[in-house]
């Protein structure tokens, strides 16, 4: 069983996502980083059929996921948005949302109240619009929706960039033990590496719609790439004009090759890969 992305790509005017490829099984948890722009939310919408990508595949444990029917392809996977309170209607109260779900899906028993202990939500809640909620209550909601239909995937894209940094870290300790629990596959996306590092057992490393770097946690920090180092460690970098690699206007590392010839991700460990001429 796997969720899988082989070589999709997507126009959308001027951006361009090239050659993505991507896998997760569940209990693992991948972590998207890149600069604002890099293609993320791209690939978020990709994995939830909100984009249907020009290029490629998307598998579901073996199925083409664009071949489902949307009942099958909802309880495989689900999503957390960034913004809690513009993904949850303000004119339904907490308890209609949580039981919607389950008026599409009849089959599945309903567990409200086991949800709400789940994301550690008391329930008199249950009676208030979201606009009542603070804005980690929200985001709780958010969470307890999309594991109503128990999916075997949860994609979650920048879900703490609205909250404090207090609420952020409960929320990632939340998140973290519930797909533990659940032994849920989860695609962590952030333009915080420090988060994607901290729930994330492999990383794939974005800019430009390319992937410049992916493989496991350990294997990239020992050898990180020009680009992974910068997003480790910001500092202000001398610009030159772009070449053929992504990272050429700023790379330190920069040679003749890279404003000729776009690098291609090759290995250079065991399970690590990497965009770059010179590792």
């Amino acid at each position: 069983m796997s969720l899988e992305l082989l070589d999709v790509e997507k126009r959308l005017g001027d951006f361009y996502l090239k050659g993505v490829k991507l896998k997760l099984s569940p209990g693992d948890t991948l972590g998207i980083v890149g600069a604002s722009g890099s293609g993320k939310t791209t690939v978020f919408k990709i994995l939830l059929r909100l984009l249907r990508p020009d290029g490629g595949t998307y598998f579901l444990d073996g199925m083409d996921a664009f071949k489902m029917k949307r009942r099958q392809f909802s309880r495989l996977v689900q999503g957390v948005f960034q913004n809690a309170s513009k993904a949850l209607n303000p004119r339904k109260k907490v308890e209609f949302l949580l039981r919607e779900p389950y008026l599409i899906h009849r089959d599945l028993e309903v567990r409200v109240e086991e949800l709400l202990e789940e994301v550690s939500l008391p329930p008199q809640i249950l009676g208030l619009f979201p606009g009542e909620l603070s804005g980690g209550q929200q985001q709780r909601v958010v969470l307890a929706r999309a594991l109503a239909l128990q999916p075997r995937y949860l994609i979650a894209d920048e879900p703490t960039s609205a909250l404090d940094p207090t609420v952020q870290v409960q929320i990632l300790r939340l998140l973290k033990e519930v797909q533990r629990r659940r032994n849920m596959g989860l695609v962590f996306i952030s333009h915080d590496i420090n988060q994607v590092l901290y729930m994330s057992q492999r990383l794939l490393i974005v800019l430009s719609g390319m992937v410049m770097e992916e493989g496991r946690l350990e294997e990239i920090m020992k050898n990180p790439s020009p680009y992974t180092l910068q997003l480790l460690s910001p500092r202000a970098l001398r610009e030159r004009e772009g070449g053929a690699c992504p990272f050429y206007r700023l790379c330190p590392s920069a040679g003749p090759k890279c404003k000729q010839e776009l690098p291609p991700l090759k290995p250079v460990g065991k399970e690590h890969w990497v965009r770059c001429h010179y590792l």
